[in-house]
């Protein structure tokens, strides 16, 4: 682009908590990218926790977030477009979704950039040797760099909104001590590791002297008395006060507190790759390539690893192996 764009919208499908944090790096690249540009994230096919849960990550480096009706059925080719009194310099879109697409080219605007249909409708293509890669990320990421012309890298955006968070968890977790992380949930449960493993492992935790940490989000509330009463000594420490659970900033914060977690392919894990504690990061019915957490300490155990798609096919013992390692 030979001028700098002064209005860019950036639409995407909708932001669950996985997915906003996973695209917290392309953010950072793409404020980089567009330093003074008026920036607006258009959630139009449901809600973004970048207006929620995630708001104080993004503010600085976002102007906007749209929750809006945009691009959800094909009869909105036919109807006015929401934005239809707006003009953007640039809109991405990054999703391939045709129906989506065409609602979204509605919109007033000089330059669109779309993957949709091997990007038929976009202004800018990929090069023949340019790899689009499998990792959200770093699909975002090569649309940024179709967009400008230039190699882009993720950009790791500021956590200091945690600091408040961090300040507020150091009571439970004093010096001194070494913390080892458990996070047994996920949306579905076809993705967790049978939770029996989970306590076999916690044991071993305790007899090398570390403190077993669960962190457990308002949908694994039904497994706190059984943890706790069979992982004596364990930690608890979203359990210990409401605020704490209510609040998914406090996960992401408690990964500075913890030597290692243990963790599904899940919300909670992708909070806490927010802290770079080292991760050991359970797959198995879906796709590590594209969905692991972003973290420069990462161990991907898969269950198709062991000869399944199932998670009981990730042994305990191999996990307490890799706990070991330094």
């Amino acid at each position: 682009m030979t001028t700098p764009p002064q209005r860019i919208l950036v639409y995407v499908y909708e932001d669950l908590l996985g997915d906003g944090i996973l695209k917290l790096p392309f953010v950072g690249a793409l404020r980089k990218a567009f330093p003074k540009a008026h920036m607006i994230w258009c959630a139009g096919g449901g809600k973004s926790v970048y207006r929620s849960f995630l708001a104080p990550l993004i503010h600085s480096y976002l102007d906007e977030i749209l929750e809006i009706p945009l691009g959800r059925t094909w009869g909105e080719l036919v109807r006015s477009s929401p934005l239809k009194d707006q003009f953007f310099d640039l809109i991405i879109d990054t999703q391939r979704d045709l129906k989506t697409t065409l609602a979204l080219k509605k919109v007033p605007h000089k330059t669109f950039i779309s993957r949709t249909s091997g990007f038929f409708f976009s202004e800018a293509k990929p090069k023949k040797s340019q790899k689009y890669g499998t990792h959200l990320s770093y699909q975002l990421l090569r649309l940024l760099e179709i967009t400008t012309g230039k190699k882009r890298v993720l950009e790791k955006t500021s956590l200091i909104a945690l600091e408040d968070q961090k300040k507020k968890l150091r009571f439970y977790f004093p010096k001194g001590k070494i913390y080892i992380g458990f996070a047994p949930g996920a949306g579905n449960r076809k993705k967790c590791w049978p939770l029996d493993r989970f306590m076999e492992v916690a044991h071993c935790v305790r007899e090398s002297g570390k403190i077993p940490v669960f962190i457990l989000g308002p949908a694994e509330q039904e497994w706190y008395t059984e943890l706790r009463s069979k992982v004596p000594g364990a930690l608890f420490p979203l359990q210990e006060n409401p605020s704490f659970l209510s609040n998914p900033l406090y996960t992401a914060a408690m990964g500075f507190f913890l030597e290692k977690v243990i963790v599904n392919d899940s919300g909670v894990a992708h909070l806490l790759s927010l802290s770079d504690t080292q991760m050991i990061s359970l797959f198995g019915p879906t796709k590590a390539e594209k969905l692991h957490p972003l973290t420069k300490n990462l161990c991907l155990v898969k269950a198709s690893d062991f000869g399944g798609k199932t998670m009981d096919h990730i042994p305990s013992h191999f996990i307490m192996s890799m706990l070991k390692k330094s």
